[in-house]
């Protein structure tokens, strides 16, 4: 039983750390753009004008978490990168289409209207 908890933490733990990563406005925006196409450092630093340092530390985490690799002098996402990418960018649209769900709701009761759900 013991084992198990101890996978099963190890397991929770990378996952925290994950989303820890993506979490994070710099690394997301260099994981976006390796997404579009494989892009050099230079490319990243000018495209993103961002501080060297910060596209190094960004594109550091992204390898570590296999959510991009390098080829030649390129990076491009993963894979995993590439869902990542899909799934924030549908849950994002869904989260807009909720918000508006509920906005016409508000307007709806502060105008008196009746709502038939």
């Amino acid at each position: 039983m013991k084992n198990h908890l101890i996978s099963a933490a190890n397991y929770y733990s990378r996952f925290a750390r994950f989303f820890d990563i993506i979490s994070r406005p710099n690394d997301y925006k260099v994981l976006e753009k390796i997404n579009e196409s494989p892009s050099s450092f230079y490319n990243l630093v000018f495209s993103l004008e961002k501080n060297p340092c910060i596209i190094q530390r960004s594109l550091k985490n992204l390898l570590k978490h296999n959510l991009g690799t390098k080829h030649d002098k390129n990076y491009e996402s993963t894979g995993v990168g590439r869902l990542v990418i899909e799934i924030t960018k549908r849950d994002i649209k869904t989260m807009n289409i909720q918000k508006t769900a509920e906005d016409i709701i508000m307007v709806a009761c502060l105008s008196g209207i009746p709502l038939i759900l």
